[in-house]
């Protein structure tokens, strides 16, 4: 019954949004097992390039419809994380024209060692990460690429 009830309404959506959900299925797949098999510092770099690379998403998106895409077919990658998903919303957006800042956090575990998440920032307001205890997280700084630091 649910695989109809979601059949049925990516049916009844418009061809762009269906494309869209299509696309961002396909680049949570790649970024998850990018994350698996890559270090992160070049997974990072790759969504770099791809959020401010020439290709362009052709209709106007919305931001909510990107974040809720991510957010919808993560739900059908296995171990599409926190960073995963976060990579993800970072290159649609950047594709779509606008600017969103990874930001990665750490805090202690309950159990010794740490835990970390990853959350976006678009204009200064988290877009997708958002959890409940997010303040007990303290942000890493940002992540520069050797040859900036030395600039």
């Amino acid at each position: 019954m649910c695989n109809i009830s979601r059949a049925s309404k990516f049916a009844r959506l418009s061809w762009n949004d269906r494309l869209l959900l299509i696309k961002t299925l396909l680049l949570v797949c790649a970024i998850r097992l990018s994350l698996w098999l890559i270090p992160f510092d070049r997974v990072r770099k790759m969504a770099d390039r791809l959020a401010h690379g020439r290709r362009r998403i052709r209709h106007q998106v919305s931001l909510e419809k990107i974040v809720r895409c991510v957010e919808v077919t993560a739900t059908f990658v296995p171990a599409a994380t926190c960073l995963t998903q976060a990579l993800t919303c970072q290159i649609l957006l950047g594709r779509a024209g606008r600017r969103a800042a990874l930001k990665i956090g750490v805090c202690k575990a309950a159990v010794g060692g740490f835990k970390a998440h990853a959350w976006l920032e678009c204009d200064g307001k988290i877009v997708i990460g958002a959890i409940p205890t997010l303040n007990e997280y303290k942000p890493l700084p940002p992540i520069v690429s050797a040859a900036k630091a030395f600039l």
